[in-house]
């Protein structure tokens, strides 16, 4: 029997979280930010743990109390009381394709004339003639 430690527990909340905010309807970061809006009732731009389980039973997800504790506590990397904005779409935006991973990276690389693994204006000068 394999016993879900906490980090993959918490893990698996955001995942289901995650899978049941875009299946409802638009997909990416568009269909994030509009679930957002919805579990924002109170308009403060942040999303309260009251609202999150709200949300949480709007999108049929079952949680236990100490789950839904955890994911709210996952979701609040600062520890405000609130989920913020940025929280939210870091936590729950889905992981990049890997072929997309593979262009980023090709094309850091070629912008990255130095070769430091550091992007900066000598890189651009060196790869553009007008800066």
């Amino acid at each position: 029997m394999h016993v879900l430690t906490m980090d993959e527990t918490t893990a698996t909340l955001i995942e289901a979280l995650r899978a049941q905010v875009l299946k409802k309807g638009y997909g990416g970061m568009r269909g994030l930010a509009l679930a957002f809006k919805s579990l924002d009732i109170d308009f403060s731009k942040r999303i309260v743990f009251e609202e999150l389980k709200i949300g949480i039973e709007s999108y049929g997800i079952r949680m236990s109390e100490g789950y839904l504790r955890r994911l709210f506590k996952a979701l609040d990397k600062d520890n405000s009381g609130g989920i913020d904005f940025l929280e939210f779409m870091k936590a729950l935006e889905p992981p990049m394709k890997s072929h997309r991973k593979v262009v980023i990276n090709e094309a850091f690389d070629k912008l990255d004339v130095t070769k430091d693994d550091v992007l900066n204006v000598e890189d651009m000068k060196g790869r553009y003639c007008c800066l």
